[in-house]
C-alpha cells in the first residue's frame, strides 16, 4: 500500500513537472508571437500603429512644431500595460528642446494632452513648456558667460562644459564662476536641473583643465560646494599615484595599509587654485583574506597638503584612523571645510 501511494505521488509530481514545462513553453510562444504580431494576441497596439497614433496627436495639437524619435514599447511588471510606449520628442526648429514622455497608444487617440502617470506630475504640454523655459534660461546664461569669454555646452542634465574663447586669469575664472551662480539663482524657477551641477573645464591646453566645480542647491539656493581635481585629468592621475603610496605604519596599532581602490579625492582651495589637499583612504593589509562578497571598510586615511604651480610640492602629510563614527563623506567634507582655516 505504501509503495502504491509512493508511485501515485511520483506520477503526480511528474505530471506537475510536465504541466510546468508546458506552461513555460506556451508563455515563451506567446511572448514570441507578441513580438512578431505586434502584441495583438494580448490586446496590445502594434508599434506601427502607436507611431501613427502619436504622430496624429502631434499633428493635431502641435502642427509643424514637434517631431519624435526612438519610440519603444514600455511594457514591464510595473505597469503591465502592453499599450504603454516611451518616446523622445523634440522641437523641429529648435532640436535642443527635447524630452522623453510616456503614453498609452490607445488612450492617445483624439487626446489634447497626455496626463502624467505620477500624482501631481507634469502633463505632456506642461513638460514641453518646462523644457522651453529651461532652454530659454540656459540661453540667457550663455549670453552672460560670453562676457567672461566662456562658451557653454550642456553635456547632460547636470553637467556644464566650459571652453574659453581666450586665456583667462584665475581671478577672471573665479569671477565667471561667481557670476554663473548668481545667474543660476536668478533663473532657478525656470531651470530644470536634477541634483548637483558640475562645471567641467574642457580646454586641453588650459592650466585649469583639471578643475571640476560642484554647485549644490541648498534651501532652493545655488552655491559652490567644492572644487576638485577632475579624475580624468592628467594632474589627477599624477597626484593619485603619489598619495596612494601607503604609510609604513600607523599609530599604536602598527598597521600596514594598502590604498583603497577608487577612494582618493583631490580638493582645491576656492580662494587659491594652487593649494590642493589630497584625501586617500587605506584598507587593512588583511583585506586580501576577506571574501569578495564581504563588505570591507577602510581603516585609515591620509591627508596631503600640496602646492601646484606646474610642479607638485607637498607641504604637510598626516595619517589618521578612520573611526566608526566617521563616514568617507564626513572626512571629505571636513577636509574641504579646512580650506577656510588655511
Amino acid at each position: 500500500m505504501f509503495v502504491h501511494l509512493k508511485q501515485k505521488k511520483t506520477v503526480k509530481l511528474e505530471l506537475n513537472y510536465k504541466y510546468l514545462l508546458l506552461g513555460i513553453a506556451i508563455l515563451t510562444l506567446l511572448l514570441v508571437s507578441c513580438r512578431q504580431s505586434g502584441w495583438s494576441l494580448i490586446g496590445g497596439v502594434s508599434k506601427k500603429q502607436a507611431e501613427k497614433n502619436f504622430s496624429d496627436f502631434l499633428t493635431k495639437n502641435y502642427p509643424n512644431e514637434l517631431a519624435f524619435t526612438n519610440l519603444k514599447r514600455f511594457f514591464n511588471e510595473g505597469n503591465m500595460n502592453p499599450n504603454m510606449f516611451s518616446v523622445e520628442v523634440y522641437q523641429i526648429n529648435r532640436p535642443e528642446i527635447t524630452f522623453v514622455t510616456f503614453f498609452d497608444a490607445k488612450k492617445i487617440v483624439g487626446a489634447k494632452d497626455i496626463a502624467s502617470d505620477y500624482l501631481d506630475g507634469p502633463s505632456f504640454d506642461q513638460l514641453y513648456k518646462q523644457e522651453i523655459a529651461h532652454m530659454d534660461a540656459l540661453d540667457l546664461l550663455r549670453i552672460q558667460l560670453k562676457r567672461h569669454h566662456v562658451d557653454l555646452v550642456i553635456e547632460s542634465y547636470n553637467t556644464m562644459n566650459w571652453s574659453f574663447i581666450e586665456n583667462v586669469s584665475e581671478q577672471e575664472l573665479r569671477t565667471a564662476i561667481d557670476n554663473c551662480i548668481e545667474v543660476l539663482n536668478e533663473l532657478k524657477d525656470k531651470l530644470n536641473f536634477y541634483g548637483d551641477l558640475k562645471i567641467q573645464l574642457i580646454e586641453s591646453n588650459s592650466k585649469y583643465e583639471h578643475l571640476s566645480f560642484t554647485i549644490t542647491k541648498e534651501n532652493d539656493f545655488y552655491e559652490l560646494e567644492s572644487i576638485r581635481c577632475h579624475q580624468e585629468s592628467l594632474l589627477y592621475q599624477r597626484l593619485q599615484k603619489l598619495i596612494s603610496k601607503p604609510p609604513k605604519s600607523h599609530g599604536d596599532y602598527n598597521e600596514v595599509f594598502i590604498p583603497s581602490e577608487f577612494s582618493s579625492v583631490i580638493l582645491i582651495n576656492p580662494s587659491n587654485y594652487s593649494e590642493l589637499i589630497g584625501v586617500q583612504f587605506y584598507d587593512d593589509k588583511k583585506k586580501d583574506s576577506i571574501t569578495e562578497n564581504t563588505y570591507s571598510r577602510a581603516v585609515g586615511y591620509g591627508i596631503f597638503q600640496m602646492i601646484y604651480q606646474g610642479n607638485i610640492e607637498f607641504t604637510a602629510t598626516s595619517y589618521y584612523t578612520l573611526s566608526d563614527s566617521l563616514s568617507y563623506l564626513d572626512v571629505i567634507e571636513e577636509t574641504n571645510a579646512s580650506f577656510k582655516s588655511l
